[in-house]
């Protein structure tokens, strides 16, 4: 009760309005053992003490830059221009927190303009809002948009899809009774089971989503399954990562309806984890179907050119049970980092650093296929992300590799105890030829 500003009186009243008479009875529908448990919280620091505190802990931090980075699973070491982050400092640009007011929010609103028109072309896509909290959530609300648009209740989700997004989609469409279906690889397959999900598609079923590259890195053509889904009346959501279509083709060009996903990779720094910048980008049928914001261009009374919102979906716009969504916004900071970087790269840039994350990926994949300590390296088509089958279980290898100083990539074994032999391993523009060889000469002493 010490953090708790209501007095006495304050709280019982607020008791006897809500129908009960103590805190306990207010509780009564925790288990027991989480209400017992001590907190265990040391006690409370002066500010000069928990400075020097909160310093101590930081020091065991080990960064990227302290490590070389094979981790990928969604968030990605790529290079970023120094002047992505001068740019975002600049005031007449990053403006007001929220643009409601257009006429004090043109710079902020410009950004999110062009990062909407940069996104959209990107995706194959006619459309992009002004960003989302995150990948899992955007999907989540590219399958809302499915659901609304299709008047349906069903969704299938690709099984090699990251598992956190298949954690999230099933968490907040099981409290509005949506039908959610896993089709999962074939077994010990790395790729997309692209037939299961066609034969999946039915008259119950708004969207048909598929991992494009998956969290496997795994590429596969998917029009001949967008023809499948549409033929059911669904929609086919591609999941992907945006980098990737620098090099490769955008899924809104290969059939997909909405595209989403993690737009990380696209200027903002790793950053231990977040915030991070959801996408989301669609066909122009679907735009009024859109969650959160979009951001257009028209003239103000004297013709010049100017910015507004032009589609506001949240219930902070309008009445809550209209809203397209209640729990979206716009990461308005990290989508003008990422329009910063793909203006500074431009499409040549980013095909060219598309170009050398696949080629160092493929180098290593090459190197590391009968080295000591690999068992297999499995064929498929990749971006720069694969798989390989470690002789020992892979938490021992990234341990061997952590020790050398090599961030080596992602145990399966912790999502599925049936991998846990195989191991994740992402390469980016930024690995250098002598980084690639000191990991096979590291796996190789394991």
């Amino acid at each position: 009760m010490t953090y708790i500003p209501h007095t006495t009186a304050e709280r019982e009243a607020m008791l006897h309005d809500i129908g009960v008479k103590t805190l306990n009875e207010l509780f009564n529908h925790l288990p027991n053992e989480i209400k017992a448990a001590p907190l265990g919280l040391p006690k409370g620091l002066g500010e000069m003490e928990l400075s020097a505190e909160m310093a101590r802990r930081a020091r065991k931090n080990r960064s990227t830059r302290d490590l070389v980075c094979f981790l990928g699973a969604g968030a990605y070491d790529h290079f970023i221009p120094p002047v992505v982050d001068q740019l975002i400092l600049r005031g007449e640009l990053y403006t007001a927190y929220t643009p409601y007011q257009p006429e004090i929010s043109q710079g902020v609103l410009q950004i999110i303009y062009e990062y909407q028109s940069l996104m959209a072309t990107l995706c194959g896509c006619d459309v992009a809002n002004a960003s989302l909290y995150d990948g899992a959530t955007a999907l989540v609300e590219g399958c809302q948009m499915a659901l609304r648009h299709t008047a349906r209740n069903g969704v299938v989700l690709d099984g090699a899809l990251h598992p956190h997004y298949i954690q999230t989609v099933q968490s907040l469409l099981r409290v509005q009774h949506v039908e959610v279906q896993i089709v999962p690889p074939k077994s010990g397959e790395v790729t997309s089971d692209l037939s299961g999900l066609a034969k999946a598609a039915s008259d119950t079923v708004a969207a048909i989503v598929v991992g494009y590259p998956n969290f496997y890195g795994s590429i596969e053509d998917t029009r001949p399954l967008a023809e499948s889904v549409h033929a059911a009346g669904a929609l086919l959501v591609a999941v992907s990562n945006p980098f990737a279509f620098g090099l490769i083709e955008p899924a809104g060009n290969l059939g997909a309806d909405i595209v989403c996903g993690e737009a990380q990779a696209l200027g903002v720094p790793m950053q231990y984890g977040g915030p991070y910048l959801g996408y989301l980008a669609c066909k122009k049928e679907l735009v009024r179907r859109m969650p959160g914001r979009l951001v257009g261009q028209t003239v103000d009374v004297k013709g010049r050119r100017a910015f507004t919102l032009t589609l506001q979906a949240r219930e902070q716009h309008i009445r809550r049970e209209k809203a397209t969504s209640n729990i979206c916004t716009n990461e308005a900071l990290c989508a003008m980092m990422a329009h910063f970087y793909l203006c500074c790269v431009g499409p040549s840039g980013l095909k060219r650093a598309g170009e050398l994350s696949a080629g160092n990926a493929n180098l290593l994949r090459e190197r590391l296929r009968g080295t000591k300590g690999v068992k297999s390296v499995p064929d498929y088509t990749v971006f720069n992300e694969f798989v390989i089958e470690t002789e020992k279980p892979a938490a021992e290898v990234l341990k061997g590799l952590l020790k050398q100083g090599i961030l080596g990539g992602l145990d399966l074994g912790a999502y599925d105890p049936a991998r846990s032999h195989q191991l994740l391993i992402a390469v980016t523009e930024k690995r250098s030829l002598a980084e690639i060889e000191a990991y096979v000469k590291a796996v190789g002493v394991i």
